[in-house]
């Protein structure tokens, strides 16, 4: 097979330019992409394992069942309360962006079987009805991040109750927060509305300062 340097210098150079082009454009950018997420296993790997050295440890530490029950309470509220923490995030997210999570986004089926969809009235009404979905659903969204709001305070009082019963027990306490602050800086990581973000790059100006 021959190489570049058979061919002629004119086309030498455009060999060469078409190489180079189709390594910057599509090969580098594979290989970023592979070594971010070869670089995102490795730190999700260490994570785990940290985090099983502490949970190990925090079994060494028991020194009482009720100790150990109290132990996994918290870690379930942690965890339960990592799990409201997203879905409060994407909620506001989507209350930010006014896009309330999808439902009865069509009229009733029978006016889009028996009415004309192009219907200058209907579309109208269709208009209306989007509008006042919209509006009402934002209003729901609301809700729903006060309510999560509320039992995310509520698991906060219930640790910090066990919390002050086991607050002789500083090494337990040591492993757990260990424990908790990796997993929430874990689960921070995960929280993205991806239609949103999308919705909102396509829809942001670049802002103009006036000098």
């Amino acid at each position: 097979m021959l190489g570049i340097s058979c061919l002629p210098e004119d086309q030498q150079l455009e060999a060469a330019e078409s190489n180079n082009k189709y390594i910057q454009e599509s090969v580098e950018p594979f290989i970023r992409t592979q070594r971010g997420i070869h670089d995102n296993k490795i730190k999700h790997l260490v994570t785990e394992i940290d985090l099983k050295r502490h949970r190990d440890l925090l079994k060494i530490e028991f020194k009482t069942q009720e100790q150990s029950e109290n132990l996994t309470i918290l870690l379930n509220l942690h965890e339960r309360r990592n799990e409201l923490a997203m879905q409060l995030a994407k909620l506001e997210a989507r209350c930010n962006a006014k896009s309330p999570p999808p439902a009865l986004k069509q009229l009733d089926i029978r006016l889009r079987i028996y009415i004309d969809p192009n219907d200058s009235e209907i579309m109208i009404i269709r208009k209306e009805w989007d509008a006042a979905l919209r509006d009402t659903k934002l209003d729901l969204t609301q809700c729903m991040i006060k309510a999560k709001n509320l039992e995310i305070l509520q698991i906060d009082k219930n640790i910090a109750l066990i919390r002050a019963y086991l607050s002789e027990e500083k090494s337990i306490l040591t492993h757990l927060d260990r424990i908790v602050q990796k997993e929430r800086s874990e689960s921070k990581t995960d929280i993205k509305v991806p239609f949103l973000e999308k919705r909102v790059s396509k829809t942001q100006k670049p802002i103009q300062v006036n000098e």
